[in-house]
């Protein structure tokens, strides 16, 4: 998972319920890893499972885990492919009816593909194979479930954080911010001390967060009506923008990065929005850097708007695949716990699964699971997410206000929604 601003794919959580409370019950080891073929003279079938550009390391991880499957199942073979730009690649795929046969889907795209007919539903595979759902986190589950069906399991995930430069707050004798105001204050007082700004995309994948977090929102709870153009969101807008417009913050462009993390471990911002997936790619990248994760901020002290963005993506079946039962397989060893145990050894994210214990140091993200929302709308949000993204950059620019912005996304949203 590597979900970056204006990314070519962002990953996703549907939240629903209370909280990612889960019991864990027995199954076969057999069922929950896809097992082992002992059949050696069973005809060799080869699979391909597609995957987005990332990080060196969860490619390494990629890899890593196919190595695992394919040693427990020596019937089968796995084709790797490495798929860029992802939805574009996996759209035309669908359309020529020749996807890969397992594949990531973000759950910002899921609303989408499984309306089109495209997905897999798991259910009678699962029953057969005796294969729970209850250790998976029930909230990631809700993001890929359709009409009552499953069609994809979660391969992990990863709420929002704040992550810091230790030495520049030290340098400006500050400590880490929890409200906007603590937040203003705080990048005052680096930018005095000569320290860096904080980074802050112009994107809707983190201003929404900032949203949630004064009372405010996208969508209402069923996804049927738009709620995006209130004063709630109007406040939490103007404020974010205010920063990076004062100079309190930098977009990443105008610090000359790709996204925030990097600015972070060259040590070009101070104060960065980021979720678990920076971890491994500051230890990795920029070992000898000094950050360190701190909760995610509110809009006021005491304030129950604790807003956060979860972020989670699937492994799924095509509709269309030719070997439906070599692909449940893999599936079951890829979201299966020694699959899961391979996979978070390498990368360091977030099991999907509470019987798969997560990397050390990552507390504070999983404390933020009570304030996260789902990074997941509604079928054919594609569009209104860019012209989201389009308007707040039109308001940092200056072109028009933010109230002009929110009422335009409001309008892109009622049509989305057939209003």
């Amino acid at each position: 998972m590597n979900p970056r601003p204006r990314s070519r794919l962002r990953t996703a959580i549907a939240f629903a319920g209370a909280l990612l409370v889960v019991g864990v019950v027995p199954a076969s080891t057999a069922a929950m890893t896809g097992g082992a073929t002992h059949s050696g003279s069973a005809k060799k079938t080869t699979i391909t499972l597609a995957h987005w550009s990332s990080s060196p390391v969860e490619l390494k991880g990629v890899r890593a885990t196919i190595a695992a499957f394919e040693k427990r199942n020596p019937s089968i073979s796995v084709k790797e492919v490495n798929i860029d730009p992802y939805p574009e690649g996996m759209l035309a795929r669908f359309a020529a009816r020749k996807p890969p046969d397992i594949f990531y889907v973000d759950s910002n795209v899921f609303p989408d593909w499984v309306s089109q007919g495209v997905l897999e539903p798991l259910n009678s595979r699962m029953a057969a194979a005796h294969m729970s759902t209850k250790p998976f986190y029930s909230r990631l589950l809700g993001a890929f479930r359709y009409k009552g069906k499953l069609y994809g399991l979660p391969k992990d995930w990863s709420p929002l954080a704040m992550e810091a430069n230790t030495k520049a707050l030290a340098a400006a004798g500050v400590a880490a911010p929890t409200t906007w105001a603590g937040l203003t204050t705080a990048l005052q007082k680096l930018k005095a001390a000569g320290q860096p700004p904080a980074c802050l995309g112009i994107d809707l994948a983190r201003i929404l967060a900032f949203m949630y977090q004064n009372g405010g929102g996208f969508l209402n709870a069923s996804k049927t009506k738009a709620i995006v153009n209130t004063s709630k969101n109007t406040t939490a807008v103007s404020t974010y923008i205010n920063w990076i417009q004062s100079g309190l913050a930098r977009t990443p462009a105008q610090l000359g990065m790709g996204w925030c993390g990097e600015a972070l471990g060259k040590e070009k911002a101070s104060i960065i929005f980021e979720g678990n997936w920076v971890t491994s790619y500051m230890n990795d990248t920029f070992p000898t850097v000094s950050w360190k994760t701190y909760p995610m901020i509110g809009a006021k002290k005491g304030n129950k708007y604790r807003g956060n963005l979860g972020f989670t993506a699937s492994y799924s079946i095509a509709k269309d695949s030719k070997n439906k039962a070599a692909a449940f397989k893999m599936l079951q060893f890829l979201d299966g716990p020694a699959g899961q145990k391979v996979w978070i050894a390498n990368v360091g994210y977030l099991p999907a699964r509470s019987d798969v214990k997560p990397p050390a140091g990552r507390a504070v993200y999983l404390k933020e699971a009570p304030f996260t929302h789902p990074w997941q709308f509604a079928p054919g949000f594609s569009k209104v997410t860019d012209t989201a993204n389009n308007e707040f950059q039109a308001a940092f620019e200056g072109k028009e206000t933010v109230d002009v912005a929110l009422r335009n996304i409001q309008a892109a949203a009622n049509a989305a929604l057939g209003h």
